[in-house]
């Protein structure tokens, strides 16, 4: 169907997009819209389960995972057109197996289940107190550690990495239109805004419980999780997303000459995800944010510099700037800066000692771990149990408040005395195929991807100084939005 032609005088002012808008759009397969619900409703669960921290949310993710990828390997019929009922059989099957995150992550997860197949310590407790005992293992393959589900251990690793994979194969097999990718982007982007709604609310009239009746385990929990940090680095990713469906929908608008757009309410998401940071008192988090809002207001700055004069929005770029630094503002003025301003204070220098130099000699005991056993690694989810060893090398680490470390405050570290260079070397690999694939779809020229990758880079810089790799919600999010960003780009020149 060819969408009607505009006004002569209009004709030379209308671009492609604005035909691509006219044009009817085909409702999304069936199948695909339950793969899109099934996926949806992962995400949206996992960081109101407290993070995904606990077991039972871990299997509940593991059971929306399942499923997704029953549904997205589903064959499907289409329709050569409208008029016609000849059916187009598709078998998504066959683009899984060319699908090489596929391979690596099977890989990955095999050699975790060798691990949890081959342990080499055990734990034993008398009531009192724990340790490892030494058993014999098969001393050429990688081994692990028997040790409590309930805290951690091999195959708990392989339930989280499991559930990751499964989505993720999912997702790249079943999502085939960018208009399901859109979907899933407003629902997180929303669900995030939610998040920091109840965040901010905990944070000025909050009883200190978890959404009112959870006991919290500690004071640092921030709206659903757990721990400040992980709630930080969670927002600060979605942050970055919601920035990029603000930046996206503002040029589409001026690309399609629309009188509205949801850019707008994209960018009060992003302002409130902001403050919701800010209020969460996490240095780190903080400082990401503040990295991250100067490199996209920059970026904005210089794609509306680059366009045509007669084609820019001087009123819309005004407003959603005003928006931005007016939110912000008002969170700084309402929060407690005497607070934020300590803490970051002794960010570089009375609490030296305990903020910066402690994880110094953590970082340093954990490296040693990691050396000791560098190819394959102590075992998945075995951190916790055998680090006490090389903590009792460093007063230091004492001296910061610990007897016992669940994780090594560096999610690098941890992994590579964890799983060893075997281990990380296919992660490594499978980040390689991710980015090669985003730099050969020039995704610095994807409004989205490019402020997306912005924030997926966010998190890799705040896993090196903490762990919000070990939580579930970040590690899924992050690693589904890596694979739709690559697949937006893909999708982004042809048929929304």
């Amino acid at each position: 169907m060819i969408p009607p032609r505009p006004p002569a005088d209009l004709a030379g002012q209308k671009s492609l997009e604005y035909f691509r808008a006219q044009a009817p759009r085909p409702n999304l397969h069936p199948l695909e819209k339950t793969l899109l619900v099934v996926v949806s409703a992962q995400l949206v669960f996992l960081p109101w389960a407290l993070g995904g921290m606990r077991a039972w949310s871990q299997f509940v993710s593991l059971g929306f995972s399942a499923t997704a990828f029953v549904a997205a390997l589903i064959p499907r019929n289409y329709y050569e057109s409208a008029g016609k009922l000849t059916p187009l059989r598709a078998y998504p099957s066959r683009r899984l197996l060319r699908f090489p995150l596929f391979w690596l992550g099977l890989a990955f997860l095999s050699y975790v289940l060798t691990q949890a197949l081959n342990p080499a310590w055990i734990y034993e407790t008398d009531g009192k107190g724990w340790w490892l005992r030494r058993i014999e293992d098969v001393a050429w393959l990688p081994s692990g550690m028997i040790t409590p589900f309930s805290q951690s251990s091999p195959w708990r690793s392989l339930l989280i990495d499991a559930s990751v994979w499964l989505t993720v194969s999912a997702l790249w097999t079943g999502f085939t239109r960018r208009r399901t990718f859109q979907l899933l982007f407003t629902v997180l982007a929303a669900n995030a805004f939610l998040l920091s709604g109840v965040g901010l609310f905990q944070r000025l009239a909050g009883n200190g419980k978890i959404l009112g009746f959870i006991d919290a385990p500690a004071s640092y929990f921030v709206a659903t999780f757990i721990y400040k940090n992980h709630a930080a680095a969670y927002l600060n990713l979605l942050l970055a997303l919601t920035a990029g469906l603000t930046y996206w929908s503002f040029v589409r608008g001026q690309r399609r000459l629309e009188r509205s757009n949801p850019a707008g309410i994209f960018a009060f998401f992003a302002t409130a995800i902001s403050v919701a940071v800010l209020f969460s008192y996490s240095r780190g988090g903080t400082i990401l944010l503040v990295v991250f809002l100067v490199s996209a207001l920059a970026v904005f700055a210089l794609h509306q510099l680059r366009m045509p004069a007669e084609q820019r929005s001087y009123f819309a770029s005004g407003m959603i700037l005003l928006l931005l630094v007016s939110f912000v503002g008002l969170g700084f003025y309402s929060m407690r800066l005497d607070e934020v301003g300590t803490r970051m204070q002794a960010l570089f220098h009375e609490d030296r000692s305990l903020s910066i130099t402690g994880r110094e000699r953590m970082h340093q005991a954990t490296w040693e771990m990691a050396q000791d056993n560098l190819a394959y690694g102590w075992g998945a989810g075995g951190f916790r149990f055998y680090f006490p060893v090389y903590q009792s090398r460093y007063p230091e680490i004492y001296a910061n408040g610990a007897l016992f470390w669940e994780h090594a405050h560096s999610d690098y570290l941890e992994t590579l005395a964890e799983v060893g260079l075997v281990g990380s070397g296919l992660i490594v690999l499978m980040l390689g195929y991710a980015g090669w694939q985003l730099s050969r779809r020039n995704f610095w020229r994807n409004p989205l991807v490019l402020l997306g990758s912005l924030g997926l880079l966010m998190t890799l810089a705040h896993a090196w100084f903490d762990f919000p790799f070990q939580n579930p919600a970040i590690l899924t999010t992050w690693c589904v939005l890596l694979v739709s960003f690559i697949r937006w780009a893909e999708l982004e020149q042809g048929p929304s």
